[in-house]
């Protein structure tokens, strides 16, 4: 996998405390995903892009927010912000920046519920490369059997999969960040799976991404210990709008019955 020409680059170790967020040095807004950027030697067209991606996620997300009561751009920025942490491309962490935008991502174009129309937006403001990274995303069910075929086979996944992979570890991570998940009402995840467990470590190695699942597996393992008062946790499942949309409610509730988990 390709990597971006930086220079001077300094990866703080993962999990280590900083001055930007308590037990974690990951980025949670805007101007703290630049100064990252910055100081990892990024070029400025680089974090031109970053910021032009920020912009249009403005628009797509200002309403919406995370099952815990956490604004969903902040999880979008987190996720960009652990994908520039490993050093990858700026075209990866764009796409973690906006991997939500066709599942979640409220009217922001005309005629919004058209996807087609959707699609050439992003295209347009991201490029081909990043819109088609973000559709297989939305697209992509990380399921046991999908899980474990990929840890049997790890060599017949090709680029675009493993980007994909990549951008779902780092939300992943995310999402466990500060004790995300304590916070509100838990859904069925494929890190309670043992087996699942076992084929992602597989996959992550492959990947060369060890690092991320480390971090996730040592939260779960804190998480053991952590108690959040229930008055602190949010009984939402499901990420939410407000004010709300009936018919986007309506239509998540009717995925969620089918199984379907965005």
């Amino acid at each position: 996998m390709k990597k971006p020409m930086v220079t001077n680059v300094t990866k703080a170790a993962p999990g280590k405390a900083s001055s930007l967020e308590p037990g974690h040095n990951y980025a949670q807004t805007n101007l703290q995903l630049y100064e990252q950027m910055r100081r990892l030697g990024y070029n400025a067209q680089d974090i031109a892009r970053v910021r032009q991606a920020y912009d249009l996620a403005i628009r797509l997300f200002s309403s919406q927010y995370r099952a815990n009561g956490k604004p969903f751009i902040n999880h979008l920025v987190g996720t960009a912000s652990i994908v520039l942490s490993r050093s990858l491309p700026t075209s990866l962490a764009i796409t973690g920046l906006m991997h939500a935008s066709y599942t979640h991502g409220r009217a922001a174009f005309p005629r919004p519920n058209f996807r087609a129309i959707k699609r050439r937006e992003l295209q347009r403001i991201l490029g081909q490369e990043i819109e088609s990274l973000v559709s297989t995303y939305t697209h992509f069910r990380l399921t046991p059997a999908v899980l474990r075929e990929m840890a049997q086979n790890p060599g017949t996944l090709n680029d675009v999969q493993r980007n994909v992979l990549i951008v779902r570890l780092a939300n992943d991570l995310e999402d466990h960040l500060d004790n995300g998940l304590l916070y509100c009402v838990k859904k069925k995840s494929i890190y309670n799976d043992e087996g699942s467990v076992k084929d992602l470590a597989k996959v992550a190695g492959f990947l060369e991404q060890s690092e991320i699942y480390d971090e996730i597996q040592g939260i779960r393992r804190a998480n053991h210990t952590t108690v959040i008062p229930i008055s602190l946790r949010n009984p939402q499942s499901d990420s939410f709008e407000v004010p709300p949309n009936p018919t986007r409610w309506l239509r998540r509730r009717l995925k969620s019955l089918l199984g379907r988990n965005e």
